[in-house]
């Protein structure tokens, strides 16, 4: 398999780049403004890993641009100032604890050693409790003393771990200095999302099968950060919920929108933003809040190079966007297709397509490269001629159908007209012939026994007529 590697903005250090497959060492080429590594599967044979090793970026912002469509895409990499200091002893907590039937997934081990090395380490600590569900449960509240929060494990221990997630009830409980929030982000009943919250949220993912988009945005729009104990140890999860540090609380610039980040922590003492640029330049200012309290501004000049064309600016953009909206997907649903599709990208609303004909563009409605938009825009025209045609005889359809509906309510049946009579009769001649063997069988057993009485009453009537008697009459029938 062959493997590039593009470092954006190393264009001009590329010869301090340094890469390494086992022993072997694998050439560094500068590319406009990126550095590019490129190894061949031919050039190796089973010698090992990659291995890269790049200089600090300086501490002048890198900027990449790309035009496409009518459309200047940037990505710059912003040094900034970044400080930390112990954060203040909280003497409330809120602890969110989502138990709901996918909990069973999360390590609990990786959980209960999280908590255990954070809670014992306070002398005194209250600890407000939310269960939540499909509702969410009455707040408890736990003291701990000396780190000993065992009655608070136990009482986790003991939860039912059953029924729906709905987001909107992993609500932070009310009063709190912090909170921590163990959940995968998954919701599936009601609307809405995450709430927001006034004080900083720390969610703890421990389990691979997660929303971390919708993790990471809930923490970060409060101040705190995604805990994501398969990345971090339990030593780092707690470090990062004792530190406070620098963190970007705006970015705005004059002539460009759809400004995006790619986190609110500076990476490396270096802030990522992208976005759209409205003019032929513009300035890009970032905000970083300090640790005690104070706003720091950074600017960042973008000005496209007429010959230097990037390729990787605007995809860059696609992507820290289309994550943006990946954490309220509900409500983007129709943009992140439309992005998706539009710069190649899978999503949650897009998946890979072999496409091997311009036909199957037009078939799924994907743009397709440009020597083949001639004949795609003309199989479109075609196949919208199509539906058209289609619509319009299935609406003349349905007029024709009506229309014949109407004609039969509207005809008058008169109850004494000579067809339902004659029908009636019919009915009851019909209904007579079948009854007539049955009737017949009747009377031929009621017939019977009179025929038999007939045949015997000469022989009882001889000694009458021996004495000379008359046998009596009687009632004739």
């Amino acid at each position: 398999m062959d493997v590039q590697v593009r470092m954006v903005g190393l264009g001009a250090l590329s010869k301090q780049v340094q890469a390494q497959v086992g022993s072997r060492t694998v050439t560094t080429k500068a590319d406009q403004d990126d550095a590019v590594i490129s190894v061949q599967a031919e050039q190796v044979r089973d010698e090992g890993t990659l291995s890269i090793r790049a200089p600090r970026l300086s501490d002048t912002p890198s900027v990449s641009t790309q035009t496409r469509d009518g459309q200047t895409y940037f990505y710059a990499q912003l040094p900034v100032p970044v400080s930390s200091q112990a954060r203040p002893v909280p003497r409330h907590i809120g602890l969110v604890w989502d138990a709901s039937g996918s909990s069973a997934e999360r390590d609990r081990s990786k959980e209960w050693a999280l908590l255990d090395a954070y809670l014992g380490s306070f002398d005194d600590v209250t600890v407000h409790l939310q269960v939540a569900r499909d509702q969410a449960e009455p707040v408890q509240v736990f003291h701990i003393q000396r780190g000993r929060w065992s009655a608070l494990r136990q009482h986790l221990e003991a939860l039912p771990r059953d029924g729906a997630t709905r987001l909107a009830s992993l609500a932070v409980p009310p009063g709190v200095d912090l909170a921590l929030m163990f959940s995968d982000g998954l919701g599936n009943w009601g609307h809405g999302g995450l709430p927001t919250s006034t004080v900083p949220v720390f969610s703890v993912q421990a389990t691979p099968r997660a929303d971390t988009a919708r993790l990471r945005d809930a923490a970060q729009r409060s101040g705190g950060m995604l805990l994501d104990l398969s990345a971090l140890s339990t030593t780092e999860a707690v470090q990062a919920l004792r530190t406070l540090r620098s963190r970007v609380s705006a970015v705005h610039s004059n002539q460009a929108q759809d400004l995006v980040l790619e986190s609110i922590w500076p990476q490396a003492e270096h802030v990522t933003v992208a976005g759209r640029l409205t003019g032929p330049q513009a300035t890009v200012v970032v905000d970083l809040l300090t640790p005690q309290g104070q706003t720091v501004a950074r600017e960042v000049q973008v000005k496209p190079h007429p010959t230097q064309v990037g390729t990787l600016a605007g995809l860059r953009w696609a992507q820290m966007r289309m994550a943006q909206w990946e954490a309220d997907r509900p409500r983007h649903r129709a943009a992140l297709q439309r992005l998706a599709t539009d710069w190649g990208l899978t999503s949650s609303e897009t998946s890979l397509l072999v496409l091997d004909t311009v036909a199957d563009y037009a078939r799924y409605d994907i743009d397709p490269p440009a020597s083949l938009r001639a004949a795609y825009a003309e199989l479109k025209a075609q196949k919208q001629a199509q539906t058209q045609d289609r619509r319009a005889a299935h609406l003349e359809s349905v007029v024709t159908r009506f229309g014949a509906e109407v004609s039969w309510w509207e005809r008058v049946f008169p109850k004494t007209s000579p067809r339902r009579a004659q029908e009636t009769r019919d009915r009851e001649s019909a209904h007579s012939l079948r009854l007539a063997p049955s009737v017949v069988a009747q009377e031929a057993d009621f017939l019977a026994p009179a025929a038999t009485s007939a045949a015997r009453a000469p022989a009882a009537a001889a000694p009458l007529a021996k004495s000379g008697a008359k046998p009596e009459q009687g009632p004739v029938a």
